[in-house]
C-alpha cells in the first residue's frame, strides 16, 4: 500500500506493521514474502479441524465476564442498536427482561470454574466482570448482589478483579454512586457533548431530553468524589455523521474540571447492518463528515487527531513484523469466549453482547457447547480460505469479526459471509486513514519541531522514536 504525502512516498508493508519510504520498503516488504509452500502450509494447517482440547484451552483463558442484567432501559437513543433502525439486530428491541439472581450467580460461578481449570494459560489476574444492558442501573440491586457475590469468591481482595459498569448516567445518584466507588468501579457514561448535540440523539422514552440530569450527576461525582473522579469515570462519546465534531470539541476542550483527552474515548456510530433508507441518509452525512475532518484539520485541537490517530498508532513500528501464524485467524476476531463470556438475560452465552441469538456457545446448565463452537469457527476459517486473507495487504489491520457478518441463509449450522466487495471497502479506508494520520503528522512536525532536530518527513519521526 503506497501512501503519497508532499514530504516522501511512503510504504505501508504488506504483511509488515511498518511505514517506510518506499524504495526501502519494497525491498524488505519482497524479502519477507512468502513463497507457495508456506501460503500451501497456511491453508492445510486452517483447514485442519480444530480439537476439543484447543478449545477448552481457549475458552478457559476468558479474562472478562460480561453479565447482561437487562435488556430494558431509561432512554431511547435514537442512533442505539436495539432502537429498531438496524436490520442486522432485529433479533431484539428493548423490553422488560430481566436476568434473576440465581442466574447471575450461576453465570459468576461458571466463569470462576473456567479461570481455575487445569486448561488456563493465562495468569489469574486482570479479570474483570461487567454489568451490560439496556441500562444496568435499572437492576441496581441485582448488580450489588453481583459484585458481594463475586467479593466472596475472591475474598475481598479487590486487587484481583475489575468492576466495569456502562450507564447513560441517568441514575448515577449519590447512594449508587458511594457504592460504586466502594468497590473502585470503572463507570463509563455516555455524553455526546454539548447540551443541543446530546439531545439530539439521547433521549427519554416520551422524547424529552436527557442532558442536564445526566450533567448534574456528573458534576455531583467531581464535587463529592473528586479523586475517585480522576481515577475512574471514562466518557464515551458516540460519534454520529449528523454531528458538529468542532462544536463537540469545543465543549470538552472548555471543561476542563471535568474533561481531558485522558479520560473522553470517540466511538464512530456503527452503520453497518442499517435498514437501507437509514444507511443511505448517514453515508451521505458520513461523507460530508469526512470531508470536514480533511479540510479542517489544521482547527482542531483533539477531536480530528484522535480519530485520525485512534487505533492505528499501535499498529505501527519501524522495524517490527507481524509473523504469520498458521493458526491465527487473519482478520480482528477474538475466539468465540476465548477473550469474554457474554451471558445474556436468559442465561445464554454468546460469541459477545454484539451478535445475534443465533450464535449461542452454550448456557449456565450445560456450560459451553463445544460442538457448536468448532462449528462457528470452522465457518470463520471457510471465509479465510476463500478470500485468501494471507495475502492482503492488511490482515494485520482487518477489522472483520464473527459479530459484523453472521450469515443471514437460514444454514443449520453457524456461517459468515465476507465479500471482496467488503475487503476492497476496508482497504480504501485504511489508507485513507493512514493518508490522513501521516499528512497530519508531518503538520505538526512542520509547526511544532525545531529546524536543528533535522526531523523533515514522517519517517524522521519514526526513526528518532
Amino acid at each position: 500500500m503506497i501512501i503519497n504525502t508532499l514530504k516522501e512516498k511512503y510504504l505501508v508493508g504488506k504483511n509488515v506493521s511498518l511505514i517506510l519510504p518506499h524504495k526501502e520498503g519494497e525491498k524488505i516488504a519482497s524479502l519477507l514474502k512468502p513463497d507457495r509452500i508456506y501460503y500451501k502450509k497456511i491453508k492445510d494447517k486452517i483447514l485442519t479441524e480444530i480439537s476439543d482440547d484447543e478449545i477448552r484451552a481457549n475458552l478457559s483463558d476468558a479474562n472478562v465476564l460480561i453479565l447482561e442484567l437487562t435488556q430494558n432501559c431509561n432512554l431511547r437513543c435514537r442512533y442505539c442498536s436495539f432502537s429498531g433502525i438496524y436490520d442486522s439486530y432485529s433479533y431484539r428491541g428493548h423490553n422488560t427482561k430481566r436476568m434473576s439472581i440465581e442466574t447471575a450467580r450461576k453465570s459468576i460461578d461458571f466463569f470462576f470454574s473456567q479461570v481455575n481449570s487445569c486448561f488456563r494459560s493465562k495468569k489469574l489476574d486482570d479479570l474483570s466482570v461487567n454489568f451490560y444492558g439496556g441500562e444496568s442501573l435499572l437492576e441496581y440491586k441485582t448488580m450489588m448482589t453481583c459484585v458481594e457475590y463475586v467479593n466472596q469468591r475472591i475474598k475481598g481482595d479487590l486487587k484481583k478483579i475489575k468492576f466495569i459498569i456502562n450507564t447513560n448516567g441517568l441514575l448515577l445518584m449519590p447512594p449508587i454512586v458511594e457504592s460504586l466507588m466502594k468497590y473502585d468501579f470503572m463507570v463509563n457514561i455516555s455524553l455526546d457533548g454539548p447540551e443541543d448535540q446530546h439531545d439530539r440523539f439521547r433521549v427519554q422514552p416520551d422524547g424529552s431530553p436527557s442532558w442536564k440530569k445526566i450533567l448534574q450527576n456528573i458534576e455531583f461525582i467531581k464535587t463529592k468524589f473528586p479523586k475517585y473522579f480522576d481515577k475512574r469515570i471514562v466518557f464515551f462519546v458516540t460519534l454520529h455523521p449528523e454531528h458538529d465534531i468542532l462544536e463537540l470539541e469545543k465543549y470538552f476542550l472548555s471543561n476542563p474540571e471535568l474533561f481531558h483527552e485522558g479520560n473522553v474515548r470517540i466511538n464512530p456510530v456503527n452503520i453497518r447492518g442499517l435498514a437501507k433508507d437509514t444507511m443511505k441518509c448517514w453515508k451521505e452525512a458520513l461523507k460530508k463528515q469526512s470531508k470536514e475532518i480533511h479540510t479542517k484539520l489544521d482547527k482542531s485541537k483533539w477531536f480530528y487527531k484522535t480519530l485520525i490517530s485512534e487505533g492505528l498508532e499501535e499498529k505501527i513500528t519501524i522495524r517490527g513484523t507481524h509473523v504469520l501464524s498458521q493458526t491465527y485467524f487473519f482478520t480482528g476476531n477474538c475466539f468465540p469466549g476465548g477473550i469474554r463470556l457474554f451471558v445474556n438475560s436468559d442465561g445464554e452465552f454468546h460469541i459477545c453482547e454484539k451478535i445475534s441469538s443465533g450464535f449461542s456457545i452454550g448456557n449456565i446448565s450445560q456450560g459451553y457447547d463445544i460442538e457448536k463452537i468448532k462449528s462457528i469457527v470452522n465457518g470463520w476459517k471457510k471465509q479465510i480460505v476463500q478470500l485468501k486473507c494471507w495475502k492482503c495487504s492488511i490482515w494485520h489491520a482487518c477489522p472483520a469479526c464473527f459479530a459484523q457478518f453472521p450469515s443471514t441463509d437460514n444454514s443449520p449450522s453457524p456461517s459468515f459471509t465476507i465479500t471482496q466487495q467488503d475487503c476492497k471497502n476496508w482497504k480504501k479506508g485504511y489508507k485513507m486513514a493512514f493518508d490522513k494520520y501521516i499528512r497530519l503528522k508531518e503538520q505538526e512536525l512542520k509547526n511544532e519541531v525545531n529546524e536543528d532536530h533535522h526531523i523533515d518527513t514522517f519517517i524522521d519521526l519514526l526513526e528518532s522514536m
